[in-house]
């Protein structure tokens, strides 16, 4: 049995044989009120108050939305917001990362100014969040549509697609703990690896001057409580009966590191093993950071 073609067929080859019916176009009217309380579902009316004049004119303000400022990625994620969660989660975690490295580590700062970033993240989302959870109901109002759902299927839908989930902030809650054990890990390594630095060269210098005799250059690198407990001379014969207990300082080798904080100062503890002429030994270093400097708050000699 042939098939006839009808002329404009034979014109547009591209034409699909077999298929009046058009493709359904993405219904663009405006969403009722009844269809953004079924997606909205908890506190529609404060949503509705605020974006009222923006449904009116699309050019007005929505208003800050002070649950988004202060919890951005709980309050995306309850509402279903995924990716946007997700890019909030990301976004802070970086920043927090990189505050951390760069004042903990290059900057030897005890302290990273980590709220800043936040703060930048909270304001952003608080101003954006309502009409972007606005454009997020238009959007997924009109897909239903789109699918065909009406009348009391279309409102169970928009109810299935949207409203708050509970399940969801137990995820963000999961991810936060890791986030807190990831950024944990991340400080405690800027502090070891760069931050104790310049402390390490405090400490061989103190070696080096004290084997070369320059106990004063020595004594220079403590600091005003530790000359004031611990006069010079002291110093000079604290070492010299240490020295004469096994021998002279050949070799020293950092053996550990610890760092903690006393009356809201930096204190750093360094152990270094000491090869000399007739056995090892241990010097233990205290360090307390002043001005952004650390000196030699204390020197324990171990054998």
């Amino acid at each position: 049995m042939s098939q006839t073609l009808a002329i404009e067929d034979v014109d547009n080859p591209y034409r699909t044989h077999g298929y009046s019916t058009p493709l359904p176009m993405l219904d663009a009217s405006p969403p009722n009120v009844d269809e953004l309380r079924a997606f909205v579902g908890p506190n529609f009316d404060y949503f509705l108050r605020k974006w009222g004049p923006r449904l009116q004119n699309p050019a007005s303000e929505v208003g800050m939305n002070w649950m988004a400022f202060f919890f951005p990625t709980f309050w995306f994620a309850y509402r279903r917001m995924y990716r946007a969660a997700i890019a909030v989660y990301v976004i802070g975690f970086v920043l927090s990362i990189a505050s951390e490295i760069i004042f903990l580590g290059f900057l030897d700062k005890q302290r990273a100014p980590f709220f800043i970033g936040r703060v930048v993240i909270g304001i952003v989302c608080g101003l954006g969040a309502n009409a972007w959870y606005l454009s997020r109901a238009q959007k997924a109002i009109a897909h239903a549509r789109q699918e065909g759902f009406t009348g009391d299927q279309l409102m169970l839908v928009l109810s299935q697609r949207g409203g708050g989930s509970r399940a969801a902030l137990t995820w963000v809650a999961l991810f936060f703990v890791v986030w807190l054990l990831i950024s944990s890990v991340v400080v405690a390594g800027c502090r070891t690896a760069q931050g104790f630095a310049p402390a390490k060269v405090a400490a061989e210098q103190f070696f080096e001057q004290m084997n070369a005799g320059h106990r004063d250059a020595a004594f220079a690198l403590c600091s005003k409580r530790c000359q004031e407990v611990t006069s010079e001379e002291q110093l000079r014969d604290m070492w010299e009966v240490f020295e004469a207990s096994q021998g002279h300082v050949q070799t020293w080798t950092l053996d550990g590191v610890s760092m903690s904080t006393h009356n809201n100062s930096g204190v750093l503890v360094l152990t270094y093993r000491l090869v000399r002429e007739h056995g090892d030994s241990k010097v233990q270093f205290t360090f307390v950071n002043e001005e952004g400097r650390w000196v030699i708050q204390g020197i324990n000699l171990h054998g």
